[in-house]
């Protein structure tokens, strides 16, 4: 047969042998960032000698790139192929190309079916009940998480669908003890950008992070950094910057030695909702919640004046509703001070408080965001685009708002070195001051 070998019998097809070598290239090609040119290789091998998964593998990525609408020709031609059926694949694949659209609903239906046709499918009932969760079916949502399925992380380990629960039993929570908040100092109804980190994240990034907000906002907003266990280094450095012009500083301690490294990295990651509510009560304005590993490039206004619009202002990834996990970054939050915004930081804040003695589980907090978010359908929501943010390598986007390292991927350390790094971390000159 032509997909297996020529008349001798021997040797695969020519065919065969160069729809396998563009399936590598694809593959190289999606390594480097390049999606055109890996569906283009993709869709060729395809041609070549067509199978299913490949077929299947390529309407994928016409969703990653943004291009959904193409997505049912390559299931129909999947279904095709001398190995094509209406199989749980093909099921699976066809929920995730109508959510990439936007149709919900449909993706809903297509992931019932899934579900039905084979219930311990774990992926099915995450992709299923993160569908639900978006929708706002909390409830039906739920007793899919409840499942308790892994989800794989960039972390080299599975989270599971627990996280996503809201409520909670067992465990003990650790004795945390904050220094008093300080009374937030900046221009009225002006932005507060807060972040926090331990003691080494601090000591690596705040310098930077105090530098870019001072020069890209003209010491039109405040910032307030948070220091969790702060060592010697810390707290010196932490006295310093309380010096500067608009810069406030809270420090916790909190026994973490029972827990894993991964639940720690867990809790720092969570520890800045926890203090949401109490400081969205003591800002001026709104608070922009942002990773310490991350910089301010240029004037937060057109940011600022979206967010006007809404209680809450989230960094949202549209057509990954399937991946609860995922679909609200915990990379950029702005919340208003507002009775909505108000109430979003208080859901916040009591899903990670019970959470944390049972289910210290990595992406805790992006869990938190995603049933807020979803399960509150009162809530003015604002979509940030994310144009505003820049999360890859190498020089930041001309339109980028915002500069993240993501410290948490190694390979990404070389940001620092960057002349562009090291530019919008630089303070402004000492006599530039709030204008009245």
């Amino acid at each position: 047969m032509l997909g297996q070998a020529n008349e001798r019998g021997n040797k695969p097809h020519w065919r065969v042998r160069a729809a396998d070598r563009l399936t590598v290239k694809s593959k190289e090609h999606i390594a480097r960032g390049r999606l055109s040119s890996a569906a283009n290789a993709l869709h060729l091998a395809a041609f070549l000698h067509p199978t299913s998964q490949r077929w299947l593998h390529l309407a994928e990525m016409y969703c990653d790139q943004g291009l959904a609408v193409k997505g049912d020709i390559p299931i129909t031609m999947a279904l095709s192929t001398p190995d094509g059926k209406v199989s749980i694949e093909v099921l699976i694949c066809k929920g995730v190309v109508e959510c990439a659209k936007g149709q919900l609903h449909w993706a809903e239906e297509w992931l019932r079916l899934a579900d039905f046709c084979q219930s311990n499918n774990p992926w099915v009932a995450y992709a299923l009940g993160s569908v639900l969760l978006a929708q706002g079916k909390v409830e039906e949502a739920d007793a899919l998480f409840k499942r308790d399925v892994p989800v794989a992380t960039g972390m080299g380990q599975p989270t599971y669908t627990r996280v996503l629960l809201s409520d909670c039993a067992g465990g003990v929570a650790p004795v945390r003890k904050i220094s008093a908040l300080p009374e937030i100092v900046g221009p009225e109804h002006g932005p507060t950008f807060f972040a926090a980190a331990d003691s080494v994240y601090f000591c690596r990034y705040a310098r930077e992070v105090v530098g870019s907000v001072a020069r890209s906002t003209e010491r039109r907003g405040a910032l307030h950094l948070h220091v969790i266990n702060p060592d010697e280094a810390a707290s010196a450095l932490a006295e310093e910057l309380r010096r500067k012009p608009g810069v406030t500083i809270s420090t916790e301690h909190v026994d973490l030695e029972c827990l894993q490294i991964i639940e720690r990295k867990t809790y720092y990651s969570c520890a800045r909702y926890l203090l949401l509510p109490e400081l969205l009560d003591r800002a001026a304005g709104p608070v922009v919640v942002v990773d310490m590993d991350q910089l301010v490039m240029r004037d937060p206004a057109p940011l600022l004046a979206l967010a006007r619009q809404g209680d809450v202002a989230v960094l949202r990834f549209p057509g990954s509703e399937f991946n609860a996990l995922s679909t609200i970054s915990a990379t950029l939050l702005v919340v208003a001070p507002t009775e909505g915004g108000r109430a979003f930081a208080g859901r916040l804040q009591e899903h990670i408080t019970r959470a944390i003695p049972a289910r210290m589980l990595w992406h805790l907090d992006q869990a938190a965001l995603a049933k807020a978010f979803f399960s509150m359908p009162q809530l003015r929501r604002v979509a940030i685009p994310t144009s505003m943010l820049h999360l890859t390598g190498g020089t930041p986007a001309k339109d980028a708002l915002f500069w993240s390292v993501t410290n948490s991927i190694e390979s990404n350390l070389g940001k620092l070195e960057m002349d562009s790094y090291r530019r919008f971390g630089q303070e402004p000159p000492s006599d530039l001051v709030s204008p009245s």
